[in-house]
């Protein structure tokens, strides 16, 4: 098993969702120096079995 760290202000753990194609966790974070108010966005993961 392998187990990765995220960085700090970057997501938003209560914000997720599953698709076919991988997991979605919202990068929305307020402390993320890429934060916009104006947008609501999700970074793609991808689930694999090692």
């Amino acid at each position: 098993m392998t187990i990765s760290l995220f960085l700090e202000y970057t997501y938003v753990s209560g914000m997720m969702f599953v698709r076919e194609d991988g997991l979605y966790i919202s990068d929305s974070h307020y402390l993320n120096p890429d934060y916009n108010d104006d947008v609501l966005s999700f970074r793609k993961f991808d689930l694999v079995e090692n």
